[in-house]
């Protein structure tokens, strides 16, 4: 009977021991372990990710540039989907897509719900009749739900490369960042990107409980675990939007780029790459095929952002620091005349020329745009005996042009951009073949062509620092972030190597161009203007480039720009007279009527061929 008594104190005491083990590790599973326990309340509740409102893009005038639309996004949660069985075959044929296309998303979805009950997002943006047609259709796909969400519009074509564009997150930035999900935008290009994190705010998340077959009960917990969300914020930006779409309608079917800036900030008021394309064509299930129609616009490139992207040889309008730069190193005095009759020789090199009077000084040579004076200056200066060697005066000449902000990035706010190229000696070495050169093997940098390559950004700065008599500050297109006002990091002055007095000559020699040299087209009414006509020799096909570089008023300067127009065959045909148009614009906010003609001669001139127009045209629409 003891021996009875025993075992089945035994068996209880095992029985006893086993349930408080496994009621241990349940207990330890429900308060200890995360993954049970985020499994546990997964499948309980389902959780919404709420996307923060994007700031808002305004002018410097306050005009409204970029706002949010009310959209939607088909979500799934991939293991309901895959129960209830998906029939990749219709939805696909629904959504207007590829088959494979639609697949490929749904396993990006799946690896994005990493816990059972958990929306990912399969489409963004879909259009008003996917929507209507999704809505219709809902009830055959269980697991998916269409979620509101928002998409981007930006109201200026003007403005496609300023702004840039949103997208889609791709696998590797979803990897780099956890604050993005499948499905999220990202800033791709321009501002959107490099102010992605001020625009994009704080996600929110609202929480639901639901069934045991899976149905939407009412919020957990009364709510009291959602979380709200944080509106990016808003930016403002420096450009004026009137001038900026009047630059547009300027430079309409022409190939180019136009920059103006404030000379007293550095604050970018225009930013034109022409031609332009239509940002929000780039969203909804067909964005791919449009950029790839634009990307395969080989002729045009309007996603190509020729204001920063862009190198080209600046041509004439480089003589102005040419000319700083004798007058600082005491070469060019009021008696250095040069002779020029459609050309001078320069050693045994002949530099042509075209017909103006002669001899020319400092002045003359600014109007008349004189190619030899500046070669016979070049090499003055680098043969001149002070330097141990022409690469030493090369060198002394260079440095005075990198002082000009030329040859590197300008440390504005655009997330990409070429530095252009400024020769150095070791370049040159490595083209001539040999360290001994002389000045009269590279002398057409003298003149703006040769190996010079430079960037609209780079020579509207350029013009800005004459403007300012040697000094200029960084150039940038936001004003302000969110209530913060003016920002601090632009009000740096940067100072060339080149005495301020030298400038007043520079001045009065590019008032000279446009009162009388070969920038007439360029005068406004009433308002002394300065600019510097150039001609630019290039190796590609088609004419020369028209380029023009100007500011105003001359004793107060409001404006300085650059206009670079491809193939427009001189300075003073088309850059010229554009130019003229937007500083009486920006300085009158009025034409008048004596430049009416010009005017629409501008705005109706083509310089891309007919064939070339076709393609620009389907680009922008």
């Amino acid at each position: 009977m003891s021996s009875y008594y025993n075992r089945q104190f035994i068996i209880r005491a095992v029985i006893i021991v086993v349930g408080v083990i496994f009621i241990s590790q349940l207990a330890y599973l429900q308060l200890f372990e995360d993954e049970y326990s985020n499994k546990g309340l997964s499948i309980s509740h389902i959780e919404e990710i709420k996307t923060a409102p994007r700031g808002l893009v305004y002018d410097r005038k306050g005009t409204l540039l970029v706002n949010n639309t009310n959209s939607f996004a088909l979500s799934v949660i991939p293991r309901i989907a895959k129960e209830k069985g998906l029939d990749t075959t219709l939805l696909a044929t629904l959504l207007e897509i590829p088959r494979e296309d639609l697949i490929e998303r749904l396993d990006k979805a799946s690896k994005e719900s990493r816990y059972y009950f958990k929306y990912a997002k399969v489409f963004n943006n879909l259009t008003p009749v996917l929507h209507a047609r999704m809505k219709e259709y809902l009830y055959k796909f269980p697991g998916f739900t269409l979620e509101k969400s928002e998409g981007r519009s930006y109201n200026y074509l003007s403005l496609a490369h300023t702004m840039g564009y949103v997208k889609e997150v791709n696998d590797k930035e979803l990897a780099k960042d956890e604050y993005y999900r499948l499905g999220d935008y990202i800033g791709k290009a321009g501002i959107e990107k490099t102010y992605e994190k001020e625009l994009r705010g704080e996600k929110g998340a609202a929480f639901f409980l639901q069934d045991n077959k899976q149905r939407i009960v009412g919020p957990l917990e009364e709510g009291a675990r959602d979380i709200e969300t944080i509106p990016g914020n808003n930016l403002t930006l420096c450009i004026d939007i009137d001038l900026q779409e009047y630059a547009m309608k300027l430079m309409n079917n022409k190939r180019g780029a136009v920059i103006a800036i404030k000379p007293s900030s550095g604050e970018v008021l225009v930013k034109l790459s022409s031609p332009t394309f239509n940002l929000d064509s780039l969203y909804g299930i067909n964005g791919g095929k449009y950029y790839q129609s634009l990307n395969m616009d080989n002729e045009n490139k309007p996603l190509f952002d020729r204001t920063i992207l862009a190198q080209y040889p600046p041509g004439s309008i480089f003589k102005l620091i040419n000319a700083g730069i004798g007058m600082q190193e005491g070469i060019i005095t009021s008696s250095y005349r040069k002779s020029c009759h459609g050309g001078a020789s320069i050693g045994n090199f002949f530099m042509n020329c075209h017909e103006h009077s002669s001899p020319v000084g400092v002045l003359s040579s600014i109007q008349n745009s004189c190619n030899p004076f500046y070669c016979h200056f070049f090499v003055d200066l680098l043969h001149n005996s002070k330097f141990r060697s022409v690469q030493d005066g090369y060198k002394h000449w260079r440095d005075y042009v990198i002082s000009f902000g030329l040859g590197q990035k300008l440390g504005s706010d655009f997330p990409t951009q070429r530095t252009g190229n400024i020769p150095t000696i070791e370049y040159y070495n490595k083209k001539l073949k040999r360290k001994n050169w002389v000045a009269l093997n590279i002398v057409s940098v003298s003149i703006g062509q040769g190996e010079l390559m430079i960037t609209p950004l780079q020579m509207a700065n350029m013009v800005t620092t004459i403007a300012n008599k040697g000094y200029f500050y960084t150039p940038h297109v936001v004003k302000s972030i969110g209530d913060k006002g003016k920002r601090d990091e632009y009000t740096e002055k940067h100072t060339t190597a080149i005495d301020a007095d030298y400038f007043d000559i520079i001045h009065q020699g590019m008032e000279n161009v446009v009162n009388s040299g070969t920038g007439t087209l360029a005068r406004v009414p009433n308002i002394r203007v300065a600019g510097k006509t150039g001609t630019v020799q290039h190796t590609g096909k088609g004419e020369a480039h028209s380029v023009f570089v100007a500011f105003a008023p001359v004793e107060n300067p409001q404006i300085a720009l650059l206009v670079y127009v491809e193939n427009g065959v001189w300075g003073g045909r088309y850059a010229a007279p554009i130019a003229g148009l937007l500083i009486e614009k920006y300085l009158t906010d009025s034409i008048s009527p004596s430049k009416k003609w010009i005017e629409k001669r501008m705005m109706e001139t083509s310089l891309i061929t007919p064939k070339e127009k076709e393609v620009k045209n389907d680009s922008i629409q």
